[in-house]
């Protein structure tokens, strides 16, 4: 027995609109997820775009690592090359204060020099070969 009363008729009005909103959200969930995917593909798009034209990590002297790499390699060098025959013949200076000197008018400061400036030398070109390899 089916009762027709004005309850049924709006319940089934309700039912009807629940229905159309629910299609209606439907559609618009899939409508969004659209512009969503959509969105992120041109945020990933933009962002390697962007990194093209990004500078290249510099420290706070403004230069990048290649450069800061090749500046120490030098500072290295430069200081072998001068520091080494200095502090040998420091070395010379204090062995010529306890030590006998060397027969021919030689003084143990100017041959430890000269032994530093060889072996600074020495250390140039090792070093150059290795940061060349």
């Amino acid at each position: 027995m089916e009762n027709n009363g004005p309850g049924d008729s709006l319940k089934s009005q309700t039912e009807e609109i629940a229905q159309s909103a629910r299609e209606k959200m439907a559609e618009i969930d899939r409508d969004f997820e659209g512009k969503l995917a959509d969105l992120g593909d041109r945020v990933k798009t933009a962002r390697g775009r962007a990194k093209q034209f990004e500078p290249e990590a510099n420290n706070i002297a403004g230069m990048n690592p290649e450069e800061a790499r090749g500046m120490g390699y030098g500072f290295t060098v430069g200081y072998a090359v001068i520091g080494m025959p200095i502090a040998m013949y420091v070395v010379g200076l204090a062995v010529d204060r306890f030590a006998k000197p060397i027969p021919g008018g030689m003084t143990w400061a100017g041959l430890l020099a000269m032994v530093g400036g060889c072996l600074g030398i020495g250390f140039a070109i090792f070093a150059t070969a290795k940061q060349n390899r």
